[in-house]
């Protein structure tokens, strides 16, 4: 019986017992000739053989799996001077290992392949297009691409394309499950540090030092250290230990203090007339007496505490100072208005809170990366005062949190040394006072 070809020719098919007699004398004086290979491998053994190939192909992959889950190759380490030659070495070894097992892996399955084609009831076209796709990938793309107009052996074509297609990337990818990586070996140490308190003489006796003045001198610098971003240890409220120079490479973990400055509106403010002053006086809470002079608009500045120093500060504005939503607490009439034009201002309280801190720095370039907890606010919203309202005696011998440039925070704005910069105009018929050091970072 004759059938129709890949090309528009006939080809011949034979059914058994249809075979001619000249094919067959043919056949058998070529086995006269020939005899069979007797070293040919079984498919038994083949079938084994395969099984125990793909069996540990794909044990290895899930140890490498469970290597790389729990990072054991980093145990496995050599200083960078080696990388070039180890990597080399890894590199050339992986690819022989893994071209070798993948042709071993390859001719098996091709074998295997083929005998069970030979044994199967097809056409010759549906045997060739099977044995042709195992030739390599690109014969099974283009067979895979042919059965669209002639379907001999779809599957088998399709099996072997798929099959070749993951033994290509297995070639692919067998270097890069041995590659070489640089990482970070990171190993903690301790390392020395400068302690960033200004220093102080306690060495003498506390109640012969001029704090004050001590203090005055030292707010003379504040504006450098404000202007300064770089300066090292201070971070806007906070202040951290500064490292010493020690050589080390990666991150570095630092003791650090925040000043947490929160601020609010007195719950019950009064003012009474002046009379034949410059001076206007507040009380605040009914207990807390302050003042504060004569001043000029667009103005921030600390009160003056009557009797006897706080551990809040508090400041007046001769604007409004508004929250996030735009808004503001009530403000205080001054009557008369002051210099003829300010007649309200608005009262603020602030109190202070020590914030223990981590900064996480490079150890090289000095640079901050976190500071844990932030104590930045980036939205506010009025709210009553709700920091210490006692009276407090601000003396050194008796410094409560064992540091008395802490404890008495709130002596630091009021005692800043003035500017050349009048609180009121120079002009005015009123006593002539100046801004301090701090009003002018404040404003």
């Amino acid at each position: 019986m004759r059938s129709h070809g890949r090309n528009g020719s006939f080809s011949e098919k034979y059914e058994v017992g249809e075979l001619p007699i000249d094919s067959g004398t043919n056949l058998l004086q070529g086995s006269q000739e020939a005899p069979p290979r007797q070293n040919i491998i079984s498919s038994t053994t083949l079938r084994w053989v395969s099984f125990t190939l793909h069996s540990s192909l794909i044990a290895v992959h899930l140890a490498l799996a469970v290597v790389w889950s729990k990072g054991l190759q980093n145990r496995v380490v050599f200083s960078l001077e080696h990388q070039q030659i180890v990597s080399f070495v890894i590199t050339a070894v992986t690819t022989t290992i893994g071209t070798i097992y993948s042709a071993l892996l390859v001719y098996v399955t091709q074998t295997l392949s083929t005998r069970r084609s030979l044994r199967m009831d097809q056409t010759l076209t549906a045997i060739h297009d099977s044995a042709a796709a195992w030739s390599g990938i690109g014969s099974a793309v283009v067979y895979l691409w042919l059965q669209i107009s002639v379907r001999g052996s779809f599957v088998g074509v399709l099996s072997a394309f798929i099959y070749l297609g993951n033994i290509l990337a297995l070639h692919i990818s067998t270097p890069a499950l041995f590659s070489v990586a640089t990482f970070n070996s990171s190993q903690p140490i301790i390392l020395q540090t400068e302690n960033q308190l200004p220093s102080y003489p306690w060495s003498l006796d506390p109640t012969t030092i001029n704090f004050q003045a001590y203090l005055a001198r030292s707010t003379y610098n504040l504006p450098s250290a404000v202007a300064n971003t770089t300066h090292e240890g201070l971070l806007d409220g906070t202040l951290y230990d500064i490292l010493t120079d020690s050589g080390a490479i990666g991150d570095v973990r630092l003791n650090a203090t925040g000043f947490d400055i929160t601020c609010g509106y007195p719950t019950q403010m009064l003012t009474t007339p002046r009379l034949n002053t410059t001076v206007t006086e507040v009380f605040l809470d009914n207990s807390f007496l302050y003042s504060f002079e004569s001043t000029q608009p667009a103005v921030i500045a600390p009160l003056t505490p009557q009797n006897g120093y706080t551990d809040r500060l508090v400041l007046y504005s001769t604007i409004p100072i508004v929250d996030s939503s735009s808004s503001h607490p009530s403000l205080l009439d001054v009557i008369p208005p002051m210099n003829g034009s300010i007649s309200y201002v608005q009262i603020v309280e602030c109190y202070q809170t020590l914030v223990p801190q981590t900064v996480v720095l490079d150890a090289q370039t000095r640079v901050i990366s976190t500071v844990e907890p932030d104590i930045r606010k980036s939205a506010s919203t009025w709210s009553p005062y709700s920091g210490p309202t006692s009276t407090v005696t601000l003396d050194p011998s008796n410094a409560t949190n064992g540091n008395y440039l802490i404890e008495a925070w709130s002596l630091w704005y009021p005692q800043s040394p003035p500017s050349i910069i009048p609180l009121i105009p120079t002009n005015s018929a009123e006593v002539t006072k100046y801004l301090s050091v701090m009003d002018l970072c404040v404003n």
